[in-house]
C-alpha cells in the first residue's frame, strides 16, 4: 500500500526518496531550530496554519507513507496532502535560494564563489533517472517545471489549496460536489501534539 500517488499506490524509490527524504530532514531541522517563534510558513495554507509541533507531527506522518511499507495507504485529506506539497515547496525555495545565491556572489566576489548546488543536483538527477526529457539547467523555467513534475508524480492535484468550509454549509456542499470532494478532506485535522518523550521520538525519525 504506502502513499496514494496518480502512479498508483506505492513507497518511494530512488531519487524521488533522496528528495523528499532530504527535504523531511531538512525542513524539520528549520522547524526545530525555530519551535520557540514559530512555525514554518511555505506558501501551504494547510500546513502554514499549525503549529511548529504539528508540523513535526505530519511531517513524521508524511514520511512513514512516502518511504516506509504499511499495510493500509495514506489517509487523503487537505492537511495530509498539503504536508507532502509543503516539502515540494520546500524544495523549490531551496532551488531559487541557490540561485539567488549564487548570482549575488558571483557578481560581488567571483574568485570567492563555491557554487551551492545540492537540490539541484537532486532535481537533474530526477530529470536522468525518471526520464524527464530535458535538462532543468538549460531550458527557460527548467527547475519550476522539473518541481512540478516530480509533485505530479506524488500527489494527484491541487485541492488541497482549496478550502470552502468557511463558506456557508449549502454553498461549500455544492463546491464540493462538483469537484468531486469530500467535506470530510478538509475537515481532517493533525494527529494531538505528543507529549515529551513521544515527541524526542518524532524528531528522532525525522533527522535519522
Amino acid at each position: 500500500m504506502t502513499w496514494d500517488t496518480p502512479l498508483g499506490h506505492r513507497k518511494l524509490t530512488g531519487i524521488e526518496q533522496d528528495i523528499m527524504r532530504g527535504a523531511i530532514c531538512h525542513l524539520s531541522r528549520e522547524i526545530i531550530e525555530d519551535l520557540v517563534s514559530d512555525s514554518a510558513q511555505l506558501g501551504i495554507g494547510v500546513f502554514d496554519a499549525l503549529t511548529g509541533c504539528q508540523q513535526l507531527v505530519m511531517l513524521d506522518y508524511v514520511r512513514k507513507y512516502l518511504l516506509e511499507d504499511t499495510p493500509e495507504p495514506n489517509e487523503m485529506s487537505a492537511v495530509v496532502e498539503g504536508t507532502a506539497a509543503a516539502l515540494i515547496a520546500f524544495v523549490s525555495g531551496k532551488i531559487d535560494f541557490e540561485l539567488d545565491w549564487e548570482k549575488e556572489y558571483f557578481e560581488s566576489e567571483p574568485k570567492l564563489l563555491r557554487p551551492q548546488r545540492f537540490w539541484r543536483k537532486l532535481v537533474v538527477e530526477a530529470s536522468k533517472e525518471l526520464g524527464w526529457g530535458f535538462d532543468p539547467r538549460k531550458k527557460e523555467f527548467g527547475w519550476e517545471i522539473a518541481v512540478e513534475m516530480l509533485h505530479n508524480r506524488i500527489l494527484h492535484d491541487t485541492d488541497y489549496l482549496m478550502d470552502f468550509t468557511d463558506h456557508p454549509p449549502e454553498t461549500s456542499k455544492s463546491m464540493n460536489a462538483a469537484l468531486g470532494i469530500s467535506r470530510s478532506y478538509y475537515r481532517a485535522i493533525p494527529p494531538p501534539e505528543p507529549d515529551g518523550p513521544e515527541m524526542l521520538e518524532v524528531i528522532r525519525r525525522l533527522l535519522t
